[in-house]
């Protein structure tokens, strides 16, 4: 027989749903708000290559704000439950989203990077949300099940955001749209986000485990990984991915605007295609191959694949053929990034599990760290070769897990 779904697994997926919106919102935004002096933000006479440092420290203080209180909202969804903490990080992503849409409305940078810290810290969603599921599988194959909607509704999200964001962020639509509102119109969706979590969402985690504040446990924590003889090079492959794709992934809007003039709305578009082949890739993809192969030479496929689409990204001499690789690389990532967290899961020790998929959120806040400030470093000297660093490091990724593939070989043989 099969089992019903859970009921409380629909407010969880809706606090996922509009956690990744409020993500995805800013790459609407953030590349016209920076570069196109017509929205007031930044001043006309500021060069591209100041513009560009800009943006880069923009995008790097929201994961640097989730590297801090990702730990400590865990601690406390631990001691307090997870009911408590959801109603603790939505009111507070919805004070930093509103923040954030008077800082734009302000024109002031300063506020714009601490109400994207306040957002960043709050923003522990992903993390209560894969803990809540896991409380609400009974076992293997319902978790399985219940994480796969978590590709389609990821992409969903996406896509409203970009489509959203393009639009209520654009003048040329309305005299009443600005890039301040969608961040207003995202604010009062965590607001609704809040009273389906009140009302219907049931406590999944008994409460009791001792409570402590550490602000630099999401630091520590990556440090402790590599003590971890078995994780050390995965680990260190994990973070030289994150940092190549962070790279592609953030930049795509404000390089394709200023390198080859393209207007937002196709950049809207271009993203919108990533939004598909992105479920495409994790969801279609990836359920057909794991069925076939282990998590290693999927990952080394899907690693040898992206840095080829990569590579043609850089090579793209116009939009069009720019935002096609980027389509299609987003295909063996979105299939590789899964079957990386399968595989650190596999070599590390069963009694810290839980502590591994914390650890490597807390990584991947920090390559997404890395990724911001080294491209707009990047971006300030030369920005044509923006991608090329990427593919380097997606390629030397590529090596890494190659390595590891070939010893996990040898020790079966």
């Amino acid at each position: 027989m099969n089992q019903k779904p859970n009921p409380s697994l629909l407010p969880v997926y809706f606090v996922l749903f509009i956690d990744n919106f409020a993500f995805a919102i800013i790459f609407a935004i953030f590349g016209p708000l920076f570069v196109d002096p017509s929205f007031g933000f930044v001043g006309s006479g500021t060069s591209m290559a100041t513009k560009n440092m800009l943006l880069g420290i923009a995008l790097a203080i929201f994961p640097l704000g989730q590297l801090v209180g990702a730990p400590l909202l865990g601690d406390i969804a631990d001691r307090f439950g997870r009911k408590k903490t959801f109603y603790i990080t939505i009111l507070g992503a919805a004070t930093g989203m509103s923040l954030s849409g008077f800082s734009i409305m302000m024109h002031s940078y300063t506020l714009l990077l601490l109400t994207r810290l306040i957002t960043g810290f709050f923003s522990g969603n992903l993390s209560l949300c894969l803990a809540s599921i896991a409380d609400l599988s009974p076992d293997e194959k319902t978790r399985a099940k219940n994480f796969s909607v978590l590709i389609i509704i990821t992409g969903i999200s996406w896509m409203l955001a970009i489509f959203s964001g393009g639009i209520f962020s654009n003048k040329h639509f309305s005299e009443h749209f600005n890039p301040a509102l969608p961040f207003f119109v995202t604010a009062l969706l965590f607001i609704f986000t809040f009273f389906t979590i009140v009302y219907f969402f049931k406590e999944t985690h008994k409460t009791g485990e001792k409570f402590h504040i550490d602000l630099l446990e999401g630091f520590r924590d990556v440090i402790n990984t590599f003590k971890i003889k078995k994780l050390q090079l995965l680990y260190l492959m994990y973070m030289l991915w994150i940092l190549g794709w962070g790279i592609a992934f953030q930049w795509y809007s404000p390089f394709a605007i200023q390198e080859f003039r393209t207007s937002p709305i196709a950049v809207d578009w271009g993203l919108l295609v990533v939004g598909i082949t992105w479920m495409f890739g994790g969801y279609t993809v990836n359920n057909f191959l794991i069925k076939r192969w282990h998590a290693p030479p999927l990952i080394v496929i899907g690693h040898a694949l992206t840095t080829l689409c990569l590579f043609g990204m850089a090579s793209a001499d116009s939009f069009y053929p720019f935002a096609i690789f980027f389509g299609l690389g987003c295909i063996p990532s979105a299939f590789a990034w899964p079957n990386i967290l399968n595989l650190i899961s596999i070599n590390a020790p069963e009694n810290i599990q839980g502590k591994i998929m914390g650890i490597s959120q807390s990584s991947q806040s920090l390559g997404f760290i890395f990724a911001t400030i080294l491209g707009g470093i990047v971006a300030g000297i030369n920005l044509k070769s923006m991608y090329y660093f990427a593919t380097f490091f997606i390629f030397i990724s590529f090596i890494l897990i190659l390595i590891k593939h070939m010893q996990m070989k040898k020790a079966t043989l």
